[in-house]
């Protein structure tokens, strides 16, 4: 029994191993058919200076450093501009992508939600599924956030909404809102962003750090029972405001507890996880937290 069970803990050992080596070596790429809680996207939010980086030099640096998850591409003037370059270059890097509207983020005319819509569709054609992340505003009626829904849907897009800033007034209002949409079988997906949820910048109104674990496991317990895929947006910060970035800080070094709370949770709803999501402004912040996921995930040690 004893030479048995050593066999089990060294046979365990070796399929790690072995699968960590894949992704360091890059052939997961070709034989990955979907994302889960191991693949790890970035979004086009790394800065040089005080200006966005060029989304071309993003997506280069998406592929040299291996992020085999999605590419979030933030729908701003430089990516509308260059649509078809990011679409071409994400098609030869095998790299996929998810656009992120300024929905929900400001006000969009008809107009302008129909232009940035067909920007969507041009940048992901080709891809399987044509997912498009939008800010939950809860200004909006019921009736709004439905129609937009419904616009995603009617182009061929997947609206994946963003949960709002945490919040006790508008929170069951959000989930309200959801329920309502399932029962009227629209289709969307949820994008769960541990910023938000985590913050306390707004005081009283805020969750303290047992009301966001509440919070997040009624996300999750939703989403398993509808069936309903997943969108992790991943930061951390030394700062309770996760809003100033001066206190931001590599995944897993900061206030959000990944490791002791977030991640044993995750585990038991990785098939419903779509795309891990790093959004980070700072490119050594970003691949720090790269290594951290890994390290967390594998149970190794942070490069």
């Amino acid at each position: 029994m004893k030479k048995f069970l050593i066999f089990i803990s060294i046979l365990f050992i070796i399929i790690k191993v072995s699968f960590f080596n894949l992704l360091e070596c890059g052939s997961f790429r070709r034989i990955h058919s979907g994302n889960d809680i191991y693949v790890v996207g970035l979004a086009t939010s790394l800065r040089e200076g005080d200006n966005f980086m060029d989304p071309e030099k993003i997506i280069q640096f998406a592929y040299e450093h291996e992020f085999y998850g999605p590419l979030q591409v933030y729908l701003d003037e430089q990516a509308r501009r260059k649509a078809t370059i990011i679409k071409e270059l994400a098609q030869k890097y095998n790299i996929p992508l998810i656009c992120h509207s300024l929905l929900g983020t400001r006000k969009l005319t008809p107009e302008e939600l129909r232009d940035e819509i067909d920007v969507a569709v041009h940048i992901l054609e080709g891809q399987e599924e044509k997912m498009i992340v939008f800010h939950y505003d809860p200004t909006w009626s019921r009736e709004e956030f439905e129609k937009y829904l419904y616009e995603f849907n009617s182009s061929g897009l997947v609206p994946c909404i963003e949960n709002p800033v945490a919040d006790n007034r508008v929170y069951s209002k959000y989930l309200s809102a959801l329920q309502h949409a399932v029962n009227q079988q629209i289709k969307f997906y949820l994008v769960i962003d541990f910023g938000k949820i985590f913050t306390q910048e707004r005081g009283e109104f805020a969750f303290s750090q047992e009301e966001s674990m509440e919070v997040l496991n009624t996300l999750l317990e939703f989403a398993e029972k509808n069936s309903i895929p997943l969108i992790l947006h991943m930061m951390d910060s030394k700062s309770i405001n996760f809003k100033d970035r001066r206190y931001w800080c590599p995944l897993g070094e900061g206030l959000i507890p990944y490791r002791e709370r977030i991640l044993p949770l995750l585990r038991g709803h990785r098939d419903l996880i779509k795309a891990n999501i790093l959004e980070y402004e700072d490119s050594e912040q970003l691949i720090s937290s790269f290594h951290n996921w890994r390290s967390l995930i594998f149970g190794l040690k942070p490069q």
